[in-house]
């Protein structure tokens, strides 16, 4: 029965990623007609609950450099009609000055362009990635996680993803999947976020701010690892599905990693959803599948 069970939760694990993809794809297609009010009714709903994690400016990108091209055919619209009314003026009063002006032509234009067609053609995107599948996902992960591993330090999202490829979406969604099986860790917020394989950012450069710290304390801060405030429900019930029967909450933590805290909020969730059954008080607590606890 177990095999069973690991195959049914294999599948379950699967369509629940497939229509996570699905929806963001939906929802991109959608940005055009999509109003607040239906975006919130979507998260609202069981068909969101996969996507909350996921960035409004990830999900809908700017389009501030489309909106710049519209403009600029109605800028050199309005300098030719101006130099027009002003030529034409001249040419009334007879101030050959002003008649005399030279008047801006289409080919002054061509070479900005070509130099805005060149900048554009100079950002090639990054190589499609295709995560639908387990496999995929795997191959994905790994391939991120083989360049972290080669390039030691802190790397920007977008140097990743320029060598690995994949979108945004898929990308912080890999970087999830990598912290929560705790082989990556972050740093930063925002556009200043980083990313390094596990351990690989000790020897990074502090910033200046840091510098009047004393030596005591920088070398206890880089011997105390980072540990994810978020363990990956997926993950712990997993390690409940390997390891079979009823096993402690330390024996899940030596597999998932991360802090107890942490592991004790996934194991409440996952007791409060019906998937994980607890029996015991303090250290004689114990955890298992509900399919394996009979």
């Amino acid at each position: 029965m177990k095999i069973l069970d690991s195959i049914r939760a294999d599948i379950k694990k699967e369509a629940a990623e497939q229509e996570r993809q699905l929806l963001l794809k939906v929802l991109q297609r959608r940005s055009g007609d999509l109003t607040l009010g239906e975006l919130f009714q979507v998260l609202g709903s069981s068909l969101g609950q996969g996507i909350h994690a996921v960035r409004v400016a990830e999900l809908f990108p700017a389009a501030a450099p489309a909106a710049a091209v519209a403009n600029a055919p109605r800028t050199g619209v309005a300098t030719q009609r101006e130099s027009t009314t002003k030529t034409t003026k001249a040419k009334r009063t007879g101030r050959k000055r002003q008649a005399k002006r030279p008047q801006p032509s289409a080919a002054n234009n061509t070479p900005r362009a070509s130099k805005r067609g060149a900048a554009v053609g100079a950002r090639p995107s990054p190589p499609e990635v295709s995560a639908l599948t387990v496999k995929g996902r795997k191959q994905y992960d790994t391939a991120i996680l083989n360049y972290l591993r080669a390039h030691p330090g802190l790397n920007r999202p977008a140097d990743i993803r320029s060598v690995i490829g994949g979108s945004r979406i898929q990308f912080r969604i890999a970087m999830d999947r990598l912290r929560a099986a705790n082989l990556a860790e972050r740093s930063g917020q925002s556009g200043a976020t980083t990313y390094a394989a596990k351990g690989s950012a000790a020897g990074a450069a502090e910033p200046q701010r840091t510098a009047k710290k004393s030596v005591k304390k920088r070398a206890q801060a880089a011997r105390t690892p980072a540990k994810p405030a978020h363990v990956d429900d997926t993950v712990v019930l997993d390690v409940l599905n390997e390891l079979g029967g009823w096993v402690s909450s330390s024996q899940i933590l030596g597999r998932v990693g991360g802090s107890i805290d942490a592991l004790r909020d996934s194991l409440k969730r996952l007791v409060t959803s019906g998937s994980v059954r607890r029996q015991g008080e303090r250290k004689s607590t114990r955890y298992a599948v509900a399919s394996d606890a009979g």
